[in-house]
């Protein structure tokens, strides 16, 4: 699927409040029982850099969201979310690919973290990403340059 990226300005922000619910709701309700609009705004400013974040765009229609942070030894894809109807096409992975083999051309590896009952872990599984730790509520996986070919 082609796709471009461009990055998040201010406007975008109900756009991303309203993607943040319909990629978390499921997952959220599943693993803490509940959905709370207010909580999950606030927890959404409290994350959102939109400095980091791009806005996915497919035939100029904003899709999805993906936010990384680089460091001095690993690239950290603190976000990707795709709108439901765009899930399954492959996007996410042809995004994640992308930030993989730029990672490798820089010897950094790729770090996230993901909640523990979000089955895109299955897609970052399938991608080679491994997991490195937990918490309570997320497992932190990481690809690094080895076993990105």
């Amino acid at each position: 699927m082609k796709y471009e990226l461009r990055q998040a300005l201010e406007s975008d922000r109900e756009f991303l409040v309203s993607l943040h619910k319909l990629c978390y709701r499921d997952v959220v309700e599943s693993q803490f029982g509940q959905w709370d609009d207010k909580i999950q705004r606030e927890f959404f400013e409290r994350e959102w850099k939109p400095a980091n974040s791009q806005i996915i765009t497919v035939d100029a229609q904003a899709v999805g969201v993906i936010s990384v942070e680089r460091n001095a030894d690993h690239i950290f894809l603190s976000e990707i979310q795709i709108q439901p109807a765009f899930q399954g096409r492959s996007l996410g992975s042809q995004i994640i690919k992308t930030i993989i083999s730029n990672a490798a051309a820089q010897n950094l590896s790729v770090r996230l973290k993901v909640l523990r009952k979000n089955k895109a872990k299955n897609l970052y599984l399938r991608l080679g990403f491994l997991q490195t730790g937990e918490t309570e509520t997320h497992f932190f996986m990481e690809k690094n340059l080895y076993s990105a070919h």
